[in-house]
């Protein structure tokens, strides 16, 4: 299915005809980027299969994540824009599922946020500036919605956790001043916590990106503790 998708999408006969149901396509393809089961209980019992398999390139959720790039690399405008739009929607959904008490509303909002990683690969000046969803910039729109789900306080959701990390470190050069210091004070404080070492895995991912931007002041003030949690977590 994936390989018929990817060989259409990539046709400049054949993507006249994705662009034309490009917002389903792409809304559909989120759902398949959800864990499993399966894939949840192997992770939680061990992190480096988590680490190894988030590069493994022949898994539904990679083919699905590289669909996306393909949508937005051949539609133009209209492929970041059905991105966008599908993972508020899908957010949207999430939260529905969670007001309801559904206890993997989570694993919909992670699959959300790990489609947003399509829009690395679009030029920074095209995403702050230029393309508009819903009156906002898309940039704009991905400052909101990390900082909406980082003030979630989602640390009792480690999977979710650590796609909220790793999107950040993504997309850390789009991160305003303020944004950036959130971030980089959570990710120092995750390090030194009881959580599971996928979480500080993606807290260190985040780092690596947000300290070099981030308000001296700030990190001065945890420059200690950072350090102390870093050697911890070597001996582990």
């Amino acid at each position: 299915l994936f390989e018929v998708l990817l060989t259409a999408t990539r046709s400049p006969t054949f993507v006249k005809v994705v662009v034309k149901d490009v917002y389903e396509l792409v809304y559909y393809t989120i759902g398949f980027l959800q864990m499993t089961e399966s894939q949840v209980q192997s992770w939680s019992d061990d992190a480096h299969k988590y680490i190894a398999d988030e590069d493994n390139r022949t898994s539904c959720r990679a083919y699905s994540a590289l669909l996306l790039q393909e949508v937005i690399s051949n539609c133009g405008t209209e492929g970041i824009k059905a991105v966008i739009e599908s993972v508020e929607l899908r957010r949207y959904e999430s939260q529905q599922a969670k007001d309801t008490d559904s206890p993997d509303w989570w694993i919909l909002r992670e699959a959300a946020l790990y489609a947003l990683a399509a829009l690395a690969s679009v030029p920074k000046q095209l995403l702050l500036d230029e393309v508009e969803v819903s009156g906002s910039t898309v940039g704009a729109m991905l400052r909101r919605i990390l900082s909406d789900d980082m003030a979630e306080g989602f640390h009792d959701y480690p999977f979710l956790c650590a796609r909220l990390f790793s999107s950040v470190a993504r997309f850390s050069s789009m991160m305003n001043n303020q944004v950036t210091d959130d971030f980089v004070c959570a990710a120092m404080k995750t390090i030194g916590m009881d959580v599971p070492p996928l979480v500080k895995f993606g807290a260190c991912r985040a780092l690596s990106q947000l300290l070099p931007d981030a308000t001296t002041g700030i990190v001065q003030d945890y420059t200690v503790d950072l350090f102390s949690s870093l050697i911890d977590l070597q001996k582990n």
